[in-house]
């Protein structure tokens, strides 16, 4: 075989491996770019929420864009977790008074970039963990429970087993600051199984974790939750440690902001602001309502507030 023949043979091997490195390559590339694109589109499922789904909507908020006013309150909220050791905050208002949507609002805004135009998600300067717990829900009535539903939502591992594992653990972990939010108080202070020694232990924590923060929410005020607490064999974890932030109704600005998202006339939205008082569960009600039936919508709406002590 001559030499030439063997240089043909070489130049056409290094032609055919260019072609397959390309090919690698470009298919690389090519599954880079759809992996992005699909991060994008399911980011923007998790974060966008259609504008016709701002409003109506009854009970809590499952989206920031949804939460409206209360731009004083945000302000004392989150002036409390500015630096540390971080202060506590409890919320009160009766059933209605937008309790548990504050909550959500404060869990989710800072990882939230789809808002309306007048809102803001630059509360606070650095990062922070923010998790909830709901006494309603059933899998927290026990402490076993309670311990495993706060590591998960907390993406720790530990073997924790009993509150002193807990303040170990929490004490060792927290590598930001971490705020619990503890929605429907008084229903966890009736659990059994979350006894006086619970509560103390959360007392502990609030007090000796600079690095952890508590929000709570109760229907009734903090003094009478602390009295009542003590009644039934409980410690209050709100005992002179909390910062009691009471949610009255929106202001008449928040309100016509919220009425501003739904297409009524302006005698239907001046109804609704009458009889709804500017509680906002008040007000989603009659908007739904309004969305819902053509014809003796009001007196519908009237009735279905009923049930509500605002």
């Amino acid at each position: 075989m001559s030499y030439e023949t063997i240089a043909t043979i070489i130049v056409s091997l290094i032609t055919i491996i260019a072609v397959i490195v390309t090919a690698i390559v470009v298919t690389r590339q090519e599954k880079k770019l759809h992996l992005k694109s699909s991060e994008r589109k399911s980011s923007k499922t998790i974060e966008e929420l259609p504008q016709h789904k701002i409003i109506p909507i009854t009970g809590p908020i499952t989206h920031p864009k949804q939460f409206f006013g209360r731009e004083d309150i945000l302000e004392r909220i989150f002036s409390n977790w500015q630096e540390l050791p971080l202060e506590h905050v409890a919320i009160t208002g009766p059933e209605g008074s937008g309790k548990t949507s504050l909550l959500n609002y404060l869990r989710l805004i800072h990882n939230c970039n789809d808002l309306r135009k007048e809102q803001r998600n630059n509360w606070l300067e650095q990062k922070y963990n923010f998790m909830s717990v709901d006494f309603e829900n059933i899998a927290v009535h026990s402490l076993e429970g309670f311990l495993r539903y706060v590591l998960k939502e907390l993406n720790l591992h530990s073997n924790t087993k009993d509150l002193d594992d807990l303040t170990e653990t929490l004490n060792n972990s927290l590598n930001r600051p971490t705020i619990i939010l503890m929605d429907n108080i008084e229903f966890g202070l009736e659990i059994s199984e979350l006894d006086k020694r619970f509560w103390q232990y959360i007392r502990y924590l609030g007090n000796k974790n600079s690095n952890l923060g508590f929000c709570i929410t109760s229907n009734i005020p903090i003094e009478d939750l602390n009295k009542w607490a003590e009644e039934i064999g409980k410690t209050s974890p709100a005992f002179n440690i909390y910062e009691d932030i009471k949610l009255e109704p929106l202001t008449e600005n928040e309100a016509q902001e919220f009425l501003n998202y739904v297409p009524f006339s302006q005698s239907d939205k001046e109804w609704i602001l009458e009889k709804g008082q500017r509680w906002p569960a008040l007000l989603q009600i009659f908007c739904k309502v309004r969305f819902d039936y053509k014809d003796d919508w009001k007196e519908i709406g009237l009735k279905q507030i009923k049930r509500l002590s605002l």
